[in-house]
């Protein structure tokens, strides 16, 4: 039972407002929770955490946890916070920048080489660059045969575009091509995931948020787990 909410700080944070506040008090067992309200385009996002639980005396009041073995439990804690922020972050800067298409992009070969995805990447954000500002934030995938697949949070492109030579096509062909130019004519394809519904923009965040997570659980990459255009 919340019986009240008391403001106590209200700091912008790369374009986001959060509000953060504690309620307590339930029959002299004080529960202690922070409340974090981040204001994104298109809505906003509450964030209740559960810190600590005190007696009316001040006193902690902690359950207790079978112990670790020394050094795992740390490690495991740290993995598991690392996830948590990974996977927060990641979603709230796909709502900050309004994602509402998903582009994945695939190999027809069972692509394993996690630097050589990364090369690919880059290349194919060179050319979407030719089109103008490009907002995105993208993840790797390791499938379980061990393909590796780029998923990439963005807006939705027009349906036609201008290449090159000026010539008006179909966005989903010119964005398709700048891929084949990369790896090679029919070495692997794009797909785009558009959600319909005023929620489109959650659920693509929800999706890349899950890829993230996934693979800071299994440990499959060395290197960054997701990435970021600038200004985001």
């Amino acid at each position: 039972m919340l019986n009240a909410i008391v403001p106590t700080s209200q700091v912008p944070n790369n374009g986001l407002s959060t509000i953060q506040a504690e309620c307590l008090q339930v029959d002299g067992h004080q529960v202690w929770k922070t409340v974090t309200i981040h204001e994104f385009p298109d809505g906003v996002e509450v964030f209740i955490d559960e810190c600590k639980s005190t007696w009316s005396d001040g006193a902690n009041f902690e359950e207790e946890k079978p112990k670790a073995a020394r050094g795992e439990g740390d490690r495991d804690a740290s993995k598991e916070r690392g996830a948590r922020r990974a996977k927060t972050q990641v979603r709230r800067r796909c709502k900050m920048i309004q994602a509402d298409c998903m582009i994945t992009l695939t190999y027809r070969a069972n692509m394993q080489d996690e630097k050589r995805v990364q090369a690919d990447f880059k290349a194919f954000r060179a050319r979407l660059s030719t089109l103008g500002t490009f907002h995105y934030v993208a993840t790797l995938e390791k499938q379980q045969r061990g393909a590796l697949h780029v998923h990439i949070a963005c807006q939705q492109f027009p349906a036609w575009l201008k290449n090159e030579h000026g010539v008006r096509v179909k966005s989903y062909a010119l964005i398709s091509s700048m891929w084949s130019r990369v790896i090679g004519r029919g070495n692997g394809n794009v797909n785009f995931t558009k959600p319909r519904g005023r929620n489109s923009s959650h659920r693509i965040a929800s999706y890349i948020a899950k890829y993230v997570s996934k693979s800071l659980e299994s440990a499959v990459f060395n290197g960054k787990s997701y990435w970021l255009s600038k200004c985001i």
